[in-house]
């Protein structure tokens, strides 16, 4: 039948081809002839480098020559100046005896520089000396050659002889005296032969305060021994060192030094004839010449050309060896790496490669069992047909005619077409490498991988616009949270302006008494604290960036841990526990350190000892810890002991983070959690670290080691700090107030009215704006926020008017935001005055902005206070009873001091004196002074 034929002409799929080229070899030949061209580029890139390297270190050497050269010419330069501002003095002091410019001569050669041969000093014609026309007293080194000119100066002067140079020759017709002259600045002659050695001259003239020509000099130059001196590299072979002059004499040549000493010139060598002609007029280069490199540099300030030469073999033979070397090395080497790279291929793709042989096995039996079925089949269901081929010709004795008959086209044409694929498949990998036969698995594993990724980008696009809401929803909250703070900011400062306003206003006052007194100046403290407090909860750059810095500053240490116990002692009295203070003596008196920082830290830490005890004492002590090695600074330990709750173990780790509070429920109400994690921060940054050691139930003790400058000069800053500002020197000044808050308009008012100023209100700025008009303010201190008119638009207008546009004008803010200070001053403020106003800041500006010179009154300072000196008339307890007292000043505790002191005069009434003197003091919480009366005692007993 023809369609079994048809069927049996069909090829049978092929096998792998087992001697067909392997990617191995292919892949050793292209790698290795692409490693051969990217080595020979890199060999070239090396050798250029190297090569450009090896200039440069000519060029180095060359530079430090050069160098060398200018450093030693500048000293006898240098020597020069001197020596004319000397002869300028002279001549302006009206010195006219010629033994005084022979001695100045000859002081300046003994102190002259190591190359310099000789000094002298001519003068202008009648200049220096009216009754001598020329005068030149010249010395110079005695050569030991014969027919010297000059005497021989006998000791200590052995060695050097002297000349009038006018007694030889009219020097005044001399070019080393005419060159410098004309050229109006000094110049370097151009060298010569002299007694057997090559000297130059440096050549100046001298001008009086009119410009006038007074006197002429110059000191001789050693050239000879300079450019002996000049040495070139071993390394260099055959290379060396030439200097010229500026018109091509030959002042230094290695290879023929006889031709320096002659003062050759370069048209005498012909290798310096070919380089003097290329070089020309440039002040540095290099160039190739004759097989030498010629490194060129001019010597500044005398035009000399210096040369460096060196043979190429030099510079090449190294680089071409390493080169070389390096390029067939590294051919080696890739050679060796890529045939073992090839062979472990071949490896590792052998049995992958008879596994598709397998499977190309398995192919082919399949498709020939296939071709079996549907040619038995074909037979058993065309035998007999009417359309049998045997009963058709011509085009339609076609074997598909009879299975367009028998099946459906398309199941047939599926059927045929996968057969092919099957075929050329087949065909397509035995004419291939490995990489061919491994193409169909990458191209499965390509297709799986492919929609895994495209599921997996969709889930991150998904999980992208996720994190890109909660992004946009968390800065949102953000941005309230910060809106919050500085509205509050704003908020809370407005009151406290009046409260810390009002309590300077009456701590000046004379009517209040010393006792109330005191206790107006704990309420400015606590306030002030109150206002650290807001500070470092609403700066938002510093708690949000974690920045905090530190601004120390010059204090007295005691009165400031003074002013920290005052605050604690109240609460600590109101909770009925005893408060400890314990003072070390060796404590230095002033220190520099950021007192807000510091204070915030101690009052943090004391606030926590005294609200988490109940009963039992407060422990404050301040120690110096003893450091031979740091004489410029002391190392304190700040320690706080109470005998309160203490501290789990396991909740002490948790002290230091933000927002974490640990203990009771109600006592954790008291507070944010903020404290002591800010503290931490502080402690840090002053160099220390925040250490706690507790015990539940017993108490806890606190305590941090810091290193704190000291300053010496505190006597001068107490004096300086002394007195209270009562008004100031000259004419009555007019100042402004804008503030639409009457409370802040009152308190600048009462400060400023007692001192003399004359004080205008205005509630906003278009009101601001015309009461400067019609009063002519000499300053004006404005709010920001107001209505009808802010202060930013108060101020812009006020620069843009001719008549207002440099009145001094201080922006006084409860924002005290950077973008608002920056903005404040930006807008034409001169300065910043946060609220609440500190009156010794706004007193500052105002000397700094009026120029104005405040008057004090006398106040009683420590010299003032009874001491040793006042109380020597006194009868003093004995030395055991003022030991006493003096550990109960130490401590602070001055409510048990006064009872010890009368305890004492119930003694004897010898003492009733001296005591009435230590209590007053106490009464007047003057610790430091009652230590210092009860120590000198002490001392004197």
């Amino acid at each position: 039948m023809t369609i079994i034929n048809t069927k049996a002409s069909l090829k049978r799929l092929p096998l792998i081809n087992p001697i067909r080229k392997s990617i191995g070899s292919r892949l050793f030949f292209y790698v290795l002839s692409g490693a051969l061209v990217g080595l020979g580029s890199i060999s070239y890139f090396f050798y250029q480098t190297l090569e450009k390297r090896a200039k440069d270190e000519i060029q180095g050497n060359l530079s430090t020559q050069v160098k060398t050269v200018e450093v030693e010419l500048a000293k006898a330069e240098q020597s020069a100046m001197s020596l004319a501002a000397a002869v300028r003095t002279m001549h302006r002091l009206g010195i006219k005896e010629t033994e005084a410019y022979r001695q100045l001569s000859l002081e300046s050669f003994l102190f002259r520089s190591p190359l310099t041969t000789g000094i002298g000093i001519a003068q202008a014609p009648y200049q220096l000396i009216p009754t001598r026309k020329l005068y030149l007293p010249y010395f110079f080194i005695d050569t030991n050659t014969p027919n010297q000119i000059g005497e021989a100066l006998p000791s200590p002067f052995k060695g050097i002889r002297y000349v009038d140079v006018a007694s030889l020759e009219d020097y005044t017709q001399q070019d080393y005296y005419k060159l410098p002259i004309e050229a109006k600045r000094p110049i370097w002659l151009e060298p010569y032969q002299w007694s057997g050695i090559t000297i130059t001259t440096y050549a100046l003239g001298v001008y009086d305060d009119k410009n006038n020509l007074i006197s002429y000099f110059g000191p001789d130059v050693n050239v000879t021994a300079l450019t002996e001196s000049i040495k070139a590299p071993v390394t260099w072979g055959g290379g060396y060192f030439t200097i010229l002059s500026k018109k091509g004499n030959i002042l230094a040549y290695p290879p023929n030094p006889q031709k320096a000493k002659e003062l050759a010139t370069y048209k005498d060598i012909p290798e310096l004839k070919t380089i003097w002609q290329q070089v020309d007029n440039k002040e540095a280069g290099m160039l190739q010449s004759g097989g030498m490199y010629w490194a060129y540099r001019r010597i500044k300030g005398t035009d000399w050309l210096m040369l460096a030469s060196v043979p190429s073999s030099v510079v090449l033979t190294p680089v071409l060896s390493i080169t070389i070397g390096g390029a067939l090395g590294a051919g080696i080497v890739l050679a060796l790496v890529v045939t073992l790279f090839v062979r472990r291929l071949n490896q590792r793709l052998k049995p992958i490669l008879n596994e598709c042989n397998k499977l190309a096995v398995s192919d082919n039996q399949r498709t020939q069992r296939l071709r079996n079925f549907q040619d038995v089949n074909s037979t058993r269901m065309l035998g007999g047909h009417p359309a049998c081929p045997e009963n058709l010709t011509g085009e339609d004795a076609h074997p598909t005619r009879y299975f367009g008959y028998l099946f459906n086209w398309k199941s047939l044409d599926q059927e045929s077409h996968t057969e092919i694929d099957l075929q050329h498949q087949s065909i397509s990998i035995a004419q291939g490498d490995e990489l061919d036969i491994l193409q169909q698995s990458f191209q499965t594993m390509t297709a799986q991988l492919q929609a895994s990724f495209e599921e997996l980008e969709q889930r991150v696009e998904e999980r992208t616009m996720e994190l890109k809401e909660a992004k946009i929803l968390a800065d949102s909250a953000n941005q309230a949270k910060s809106d919050f703070l500085a509205n509050m900011s704003h908020e809370l400062r407005t009151p406290l302006n009046g409260i810390l306003g009002y309590a300077q206003i009456l701590g000046r006052s004379k009517a209040l008494p010393e006792k109330e007194k005191h206790g107006v100046d704990i309420i400015h403290q606590c306030g002030s604290h109150l206002l650290t407090l807001i500070n470092d909860i609403l700066d938002l750059s510093k708690i949000e960036a974690r920045k905090l810095e530190l601004s120390p500053k010059a204090l007295h240490f005691p009165s400031f841990l003074q002013g920290v116990v005052e605050i604690c002692r109240i609460r600590s009295d109101e909770k009925g526990l005893d408060f400890h203070y314990f003072y070390d003596t060796n404590l230095p008196q002033c220190v520099a350190v950021d007192e807000k920082r510091l204070r915030q830290v101690l009052i943090n830490l004391l606030g926590n000892a005294i609200k988490f005890t109940d009963s039992g004492s407060v422990r404050f002590k301040v120690e110096c810890i003893p450091n031979s090695q740091v004489l410029t600074a002391c190392k304190v330990r700040f320690q706080i002991e109470d005998t309160g709750v203490g501290i789990k173990s396991e909740d002490i780790n948790k002290l230091f983070k933000a927002f974490e509070q640990v203990g009771e429920q109600k006592r954790k109400s008291e507070g944010t959690g903020l404290g002591l994690a800010i503290s931490q921060q502080i402690v840090e940054l002053m160099g220390g670290q925040i250490q706690v050691e507790s015990q539940l139930s017993v108490g806890s003790n606190f305590f941090f080691d810091i290193e704190i400058p000291i300053v010496s000069d505190w006597v001068e800053l107490s004096t300086v700090a002394a007195g209270n500002i009562i008004g100031y020197e000259g004419e009555k000044r007019q100042i402004l107030i804008v503030d639409d808050r009457w409370e802040n308009r009152a308190v600048i008012v009462n400060l400023l009215q007692p001192l003399g100023f004359e004080v205008i209100e205005a509630e906003n700025g278009q009101d601001g704006l015309e009461k400067m008009r019609q009063y002519q303010p000499d300053l004006v201190i404005t709010d920001l926020s107001m209505p009808v008119m802010d202060g930013f638009d108060m101020l812009r207008k006020l620069r843009q008017t001719e008549d207002l546009q440099n009145l001094k004008v201080i922006v006084s803010s409860a924002s005290v935001a950077q973008l608002d200070q920056r903005m404040s001053l930006e807008a034409g403020g001169d300065g910043f005055l946060a609220k609440p106003v500190h009156a010794p800041e706004l007193y500052n500006l105002l000397k700094s902005y009026l120029n104005i010179i405040w008057k004090y009154e006398q106040v009683d300072t420590l010299s003032s206070i009874p001491t040793t000196e006042s109380t020597d008339k006194l009868v003093a307890p004995p030395k055991e009873d003022l030991e006493i007292l003096l550990k109960i000043a130490q401590e602070g505790r001055l409510k048990k001091l006064i009872e010890a002191a009368g305890k004492i005069v119930q003694k004897s009434q010898d003492y009733q004196p001296f005591i009435e003197k230590i209590i007053q003091l106490a009464k007047q919480f003057k610790t430091e002074i009652i230590e210092e009366i009860l120590q000198n005692e002490i001392n004197n007993t």
